[in-house]
C-alpha cells in the first residue's frame, strides 16, 4: 500500500507541475505577442524542459517579476512555477531509478544463476492474482505474457520476485526451469503450450525435469492434453516426457472442502448420534448443483466410503434435478449402474461392487414451499451426516442455510455443513468464527483469492500419491518375483499415464478418512470384529508380510470398495479383460468375486493405505 501510495504521489506532483510550467509558460510569452502556434510550442518546450533540469523560463526572473505590480493569479502561478522547477527534476530522477532498477533486477536474474527457477506462460487474472501474493522466499518467478506489459506493472511484479522477460530470455532460461505453469484464459492455447513445451524436451532434454501445471477450465481440452500427454508416455522413454497437472478453480474449491472438514468427520468424532450399525453410513445432503457442486459430488462418491460395506446415499437438491441426472448418467457407465428416471435415482447394484450407493435426484428450488418439508422428509429416512450448500447466490445460500440447521437442531444433530461463500468475504470471515445462531457452519471461499504458485503445485498431495504409487509398484515387482522396481519413485510416476497418476492421487487424499477410521476403531473399548469373517486363505491372500489383523483386511475391502466408486464415476466397468479405450475392467466387482477370480493377486495392492497408516514412512 505504501509504495502504491509513493508511486502515485510522484505522478501526481509530476502532473501538477507540467500544468504549472505551462500556466507560467503561457503568462510569460503572452506578454511578448506573437504568432499562438509558436507560443504553444515554446509553451510545450518550456514545460517538458523543467524536466530536463534547464526550463527556459529562468526561476530567478519569475521571482524578479513577482516584485512589481502584477496581479493575484499571475503571483500565485509564479509562486507554484518557482516550486514546480525543483520538483519536476526530482520526479524525473525518481523515475529514472525506478527504471535502472528494474533493469538491473532483471538483468542480473535472466542472466546469472543456476538454482532451479519457475515459469509462468500467461497473463490472465488468474495470473495476476497469484503473481501478486507470490513472495521472494518462494523463490524467483519469471513470466513470459503474450501481452505487453506497463513499466509500473513490471516493476511491481519484480518487487515480488516475478521478472517478465522476452522470447529469447525465455531460450535460456528453459534449462533452470523446474516448474512451468500455463495459466492463459484460453485452455486451448495452454494446450498449444503444453505440446511446444514436450516436443521442444524431446528436441533437446534439460538437466532438470520440470513439472507442468496447466490451468483448463474445459474438460473437453482436458481430455485432449490427458490423451497427448499419455500417447508420450506409451511411444516415449518415462524421462522424456514432461508430466502435467490439469487444474480447475471448481475442483480446486471442491477439494478445500475435504481438506477443511473431511466427510467421515461426524461418524468418527464424538457428537454421532445412532446405532453403531449406522456409524459407517454417509447420507449427504447437497443444495444447489453447479460446476461447483458437480466437482464436489464427483469426489465425495469415492471420498465418502468409509467402511467396506456400508451404504452411501447422496441427496441432491436443485430446481434442474432432471438435467443433472442426465449428467451423471452419461459420467456412469451404463452397464455399471441403474438409473431411474421416474424416480431420479442412479444406484450402483449390489453385484458390481460392495456396500451400496445411491444418488436421489430432487427437483426443489430453495424457495418453494416444498424445500423445508422436504429436508424434513429426507433426514427423517436417512439422517444427514454432512451437507453442503452450493448455491452462487449469497442470499439464496443464506436462506437454505437457515432451513437446513432449522431441520438439523430439530432432530439435535451437529452435522458439518459447506457452505459456498466466495461472493461475499465479510460473511465468509464471520463463519469461520463462533456463530451464536448456526452449528457446524464453515464457509467455502473463492480458490483464486488464496491461490498462490506453491498450493497450485500441490507438493505435499503430489509426494504422497508418488509414494504410493512405489509402494504399488513394489508389490508387483514382488509377485513377479523380483526385487525392487526399476527406477526411482519420480520416475516410476512419470511413466504413468494420466488417469493413473490421477488414481493414485485419490487413494491418497481418501488417506484422511482411513487416518480417522482408524483413530476410532483403535479407541473403542471393544476391538473391531468383521461383519463377515475372514474366507479360508483370506488373510494369505493380502501378501507378505502376512498380515493377520481384521482391521487390516477391514481396510483393505474398503480401499477395493472406494477404487471401484472411483472409476464408475470415471466411467469405467466390468470387463473380462483391461481395456482403456472403451474402459473395462476386470477388477471392477465385489470382494468376494475378486479373491475367488483370475484378479485374486491384485488383493495385495489393496493393503497399502493400510501399511502406509500402521508402518514408519510406509516401508516395510
Amino acid at each position: 500500500m505504501k509504495k502504491k501510495f509513493g508511486k502515485g504521489l510522484v505522478f501526481a506532483l509530476a502532473a501538477a507541475s507540467f500544468i504549472i510550467a505551462v500556466l507560467e509558460g503561457l503568462i510569460y510569452y503572452g506578454v511578448y505577442g506573437g504568432t499562438p502556434l509558436f507560443e504553444l510550442i515554446l509553451v510545450v518546450q518550456n514545460g517538458i524542459k523543467a524536466f530536463l533540469f534547464t526550463p527556459d523560463i529562468p526561476a530567478q526572473e519569475v521571482l524578479a517579476s513577482l516584485q512589481g505590480d502584477v496581479g493575484t493569479w499571475q503571483y500565485v502561478v509564479g509562486c507554484a512555477y518557482v516550486a514546480a522547477v525543483f520538483i519536476a527534476p526530482l520526479c524525473t530522477a525518481t523515475a529514472v531509478v525506478s527504471t535502472v532498477e528494474l533493469l538491473l533486477r532483471r538483468g542480473a536474474h535472466i542472466s546469472g544463476g543456476k538454482a532451479p527457477v519457475t515459469l509462468v506462460y500467461g497473463w490472465s487474472s488468474t495470473a495476476q492474482s497469484i503473481l501478486r501474493k507470490h513472495t521472494r522466499e518462494a523463490g524467483d518467478v519469471y513470466l513470459i505474457a503474450d501481452k505487453t506489459l506497463t513499466n509500473a506493472q513490471q516493476l511491481e511484479l519484480t518487487r515480488h520476485n516475478v521478472f517478465p522477460c522476452s522470447a529469447k530470455q525465455e531460450a535460456r532460461l528453459w534449462k533452470r526451469a523446474g516448474r512451468i505453469f500455463l495459466l492463459d484464459e484460453s485452455p486451448a492455447k495452454n494446450f498449444s503450450r503444453y505440446a511446444a513445451l514436450q516436443r521442444r524436451w524431446e528436441e533437446s532434454p534439460a538437466a532438470l525435469s520440470p513439472k507442468v501445471i496447466c490451468a483448463c477450465e474445459d474438460a473437453g481440452v482436458g481430455d485432449l492434453i490427458t490423451a497427448f500427454h499419455d500417447e508420450r508416455v506409451r511411444r516415449s522413454p518415462a524421462a522424456g516426457v514432461l508430466p502435467v497437472s490439469l487444474f480447475a478453480m471448481a475442483e480446486l474449491q471442491a477439494k478445500a472442502v475435504w481438506e477443511a472438514c473431511p466427510i467421515s468427520t461426524y461418524n468418527f468424532g464424538p457428537d454421532f448420534q445412532g446405532p453403531e450399525e449406522r456409524r459407517y453410513d454417509v447420507s449427504m445432503a447437497l443444495v444447489g448443483l453447479g460446476t461447483f457442486g458437480q466437482r464436489l459430488l464427483e469426489q465425495a462418491v469415492s471420498l465418502g466410503v468409509l467402511s467396506s460395506t456400508g451404504h452411501t446415499r447422496f441427496d441432491v437438491i436443485d430446481r434442474d434435478a432432471g438435467e443433472l441426472l442426465s449428467f451423471f448418467k452419461s459420467a456412469f457407465s451404463p452397464a455399471y449402474v441403474q438409473v431411474d428416471r421416474e424416480a431420479g435415482t442412479l444406484t450402483v447394484p449390489a453385484g458390481n461392487a460392495d456396500g451400496s450407493l445411491t444418488i436421489r435426484f430432487h427437483p426443489c428450488d430453495v424457495d418453494d414451499g416444498d424445500f423445508l418439508p422436504l429436508l424434513r422428509r429426507l433426514n427423517g429416512e436417512h439422517p444427514f451426516t454432512y451437507a453442503a450448500v452450493c448455491l452462487r447466490d449469497t442470499d439464496a445460500a443464506l436462506r437454505c442455510l437457515n432451513r437446513l440447521d432449522r431441520v438439523l437442531r430439530e432432530s439435535g444433530r451437529a452435522v458439518p455443513v459447506a457452505l459456498r461463500m466466495e461472493a461475499d468475504p465479510e460473511l465468509a470471515a464471520y463463519f469461520k468464527g463462533e456463530t451464536p445462531f448456526f452449528g457446524r457452519v464453515f464457509p467455502v471461499c473463492g480458490e483464486a483469492d488464496r491461490l498462490t504458485l506453491e498450493r497450485l503445485a500441490a507438493e505435499d498431495a503430489y509426494a504422497g500419491a508418488v509414494r504410493f504409487n512405489h509402494i504399488y509398484n513394489r508389490f508387483a515387482a514382488a509377485l513377479d518375483g523380483g526385487g525392487e522396481p526399476e527406477g526411482t519413485a519420480e520416475s516410476q510416476w512419470r511413466a504413468l499415464e494420466s488417469f493413473k497418476q490421477r488414481s493414485s492421487l485419490f487413494q491418497y487424499l481418501h488417506q484422511t478418512v482411513k487416518a480417522q477410521r482408524l483413530a476410532y476403531e483403535r479407541g473403542r473399548e471393544e476391538p473391531f470384529t468383521p461383519e463377515k469373517p475372514a474366507e479360508a486363505g483370506e488373510y494369505e491372500a493380502l501378501g507378505r508380510p502376512p498380515l493377520t489383523d481384521p482391521l487390516a483386511l477391514e481396510f483393505a475391502r474398503m480401499e477395493h470398495r472406494r477404487w471401484c466408486y472411483y472409476m464408475a464415476v470415471n466411467g469405467w466397468a466390468y470387463g473380462e479383460k483391461r481395456d482403456n479405450a472403451r474402459r473395462l475392467n476386470p477388477c471392477m466387482v465385489t470382494w468376494e468375486a475378486l479373491l475367488r477370480g483370475d484378479q485374486r493377486y491384485t488383493c495385495q495392492y489393496d493393503t497399502t493405505p493400510y501399511r502406509v497408516l500402521t508402518r514408519k514412512n510406509g516401508e516395510e
